[in-house]
């Protein structure tokens, strides 16, 4: 009985983690986890007038409302009902600082916008959790409030700022840079070009311009944090870990990086590292949601699921509109085969976030393993209305498809799939699957083989164009085919337990039983070898000790679920069919089956 390698659950649909699991797409995993995102930037010119506009947009203001008033008094203040009538009395100070700025004071202003952020934080200590912009933008206004700034450097700020407030743009390539003209080993001019490089996705000069700060400065924990972040983004897990240990050093309050080397440890998987971290940032500021979401994910994967489960809860109980913890908690409860409960969660996370596109394709792969594949196709689909250009969502509605036996659909999503992405070589070995779920053997080989074209490496691609190979009765090129997988993969159970199948159909009963045994040693669920084990001891003239293993594999699929023996009761039938060892073939059939 040959093996057709099939895929049950799509295995793109990891963590994604969703719980973001090592394996998720890295770019996704960054996005979401509310890391400094270098890739989101795209302008040439950076309208953010700089220090001030950032200032408002940490504070949840509007520059343009805030800064209108035009200040009337020697100082550029307006009169108290100008500032009530541009911010509530929570803001006052702050908005009383833009009106200084856009007078002659810049300094005083920049000073009590340091105040006003300092008072904040004092309230809620969010600074603890603060993104790389939120931390450095505080530092930068609190080095200028403090008046630590002399000489040439500080005239330098006040000009600045009073540029940057004044004009609607800013050039980072050609401001800035006039201005480290004057004095190139300027710390604060390098840092603000640093902050506007991160905000224009200018990776290489953000490397650059870091070293440099780190060379006048080494103490910088802001400017420690952004090259951890380069090295994450890189995927170098240990060297961002020296760096987010140095900003941790130099910050001990900083739940923000410890929660950043959590990830880290996580994507290393030292998991219980990663949980020591998370723990860290959560004593250090008990309403971060982020951090309980994350440490749920790592006692996931560290097998931990009770506490898993109450991690994810904690995060939504601090923030009920955070939707990763919800699909989560539906993720564990899948692992745990119980349907109901994954997908009352997989709608609560929906519920909360109607464009959550990975939770839809979670809901979808449990309808999958429900075999409820129209529910499965509406979720897919619903995937791909969120996100068209997602070549796994067809994918997934493709494998769906190929599973109801619905071929021409199944192809054209795989098809699609690789118009979006023409080096994607599991849909092109998926549309090769199609056509052998039809019995088109040599047509599925053509697409086996473009798949192999595109990745050579594709061992499953391998696996069945032998498997077709053997259905068009070409043994010795399945055989071929089968031991160059297993020179890739010498324990591949899949390839061991196909190649005792053709050794079978060549009439070689011991190696069959050989290759087999070794698929069901590495594959305690390889059935169809394990059937293969009997059928070719039965073929050896051992009936009695055929009767025992076949007695011994039904009861083992049974204790398993497994009630289905099509193929083991179709080799006996051909034995029949062929006139050989018919009495036995026909004994086991009726009394064992």
């Amino acid at each position: 009985m040959a093996f057709f390698l099939t895929v049950l659950i799509n295995p793109f649909a990891e963590l994604a983690v969703k719980r973001v699991t090592i394996f998720s797409t890295f770019a996704f995993l960054v996005n979401r986890w509310g890391i400094l995102n270098l890739k989101i930037y795209h302008m040439k010119y950076i309208p953010v007038k700089i220090i001030a506009s950032s200032a408002l947009i940490l504070f949840g203001l509007n520059i343009n409302s805030s800064i209108n008033a035009n200040p009337t008094n020697e100082d550029g203040i307006s009169e108290e009902e100008s500032i009530n009538a541009v911010a509530d009395s929570s803001n006052k100070d702050l908005t009383r600082a833009f009106l200084y700025l856009r007078g002659d004071s810049a300094i005083k202003g920049i000073g009590l916008l340091s105040e006003a952020i300092n008072r904040r934080d004092q309230a809620d200590k969010k600074s603890r959790i603060a993104e790389y912009f939120q931390a450095e933008l505080t530092q930068l206004l609190s080095e200028m409030s403090k008046n630590r700034l002399t000489g040439e450097e500080g005239n330098m700020a006040v000009e600045f700022i009073r540029e940057a407030v004044a004009n609607d743009t800013l050039n980072v390539y050609t401001d800035i840079d006039k201005y480290l003209e004057k004095n190139p080993n300027s710390i604060l001019f390098n840092r603000i070009k640093l902050y506007c490089l991160c905000k224009n996705n200018r990776n290489s000069d953000i490397e650059t311009t870091a070293d440099k700060i780190l060379a006048l400065n080494p103490k910088l924990f802001t400017i420690n944090l952004v090259k951890g972040i380069l090295y994450f983004y890189e995927q170098k897990f240990p060297e961002a870990i020296t760096y987010l240990s140095k900003t941790t050093d130099l910050w001990p309050d900083y739940a923000y990086a410890y929660n950043f080397r959590g990830l880290c440890q996580y994507n290393q998987r030292n998991y219980n590292k990663a949980i020591s971290d998370f723990t860290k940032a959560i004593e250090l500021y008990p309403q971060y949601d982020m951090a309980y979401n994350n440490r749920g994910n790592a006692r996931h994967n560290n097998r931990q699921l009770k506490q898993a489960i109450t991690d994810y809860k904690k995060a939504v109980e601090i923030n009920p509109n955070f939707d990763w913890p919800y699909n989560n908690i539906g993720l564990i409860f899948r692992e745990m085969h119980m349907p109901d409960s994954a997908l009352y969660y997989f709608q609560w996370a929906v519920d909360v976030n109607p464009q959550y596109a990975q939770a839809y394709n979670n809901r979808g792969d449990m309808y999958y393993l429900m075999h409820n594949f129209p529910e499965a196709i509406t979720n897919y689909t619903k995937c791909i209305q969120i996100e068209p250009t997602n070549k796994y969502y067809y994918a997934d509605r493709g494998n769906t498809y190929l599973a109801d036996e619905k071929y021409e659909d199944a192809i054209a999503d795989f098809q699609k799939a690789l118009e979006i992405d023409a080096s994607f070589d599991f849909a092109m070995k998926r549309i090769g699957d199609c056509y052998f779920s039809q019995n088109e053997y040599a047509i599925a080989i053509t697409y086996y083989d473009k798949a192999l074209f595109i990745n050579a490496k594709n061992i499953d691609a391998n696996i069945q164009k032998g498997v077709s190979y053997e259905r068009l009765k070409k043994y010795e090129e399945s055989k071929e085919t089968l031991q160059k997988v297993l020179e890739q993969d010498a324990t591949n159970p899949d390839a061991l337990g196909s190649l005792g199948w053709v050794y079978y159909c060549l009439g070689n009963y011991e190696q069959c039983i050989a290759y087999s045994q070794k698929a069901v040693d590495r594959d305690k669920n390889a059935f169809y070898a394990m059937f293969n084990i009997a059928v070719s001891t039965l073929r050896l003239g051992k009936f009695e000790e055929s009767k025992k293993l076949y007695k011994q594999y039904i009861k083992l699929g049974k204790e398993m679920g497994r009630d289905d023996f099509k193929g083991a009761k179709e080799d006996l039938n051909d034995l029949i069919k062929q006139n050989i060892l018919v009495e036995e073939a026909s004994f086991i059939l009726k009394k064992l089956f």
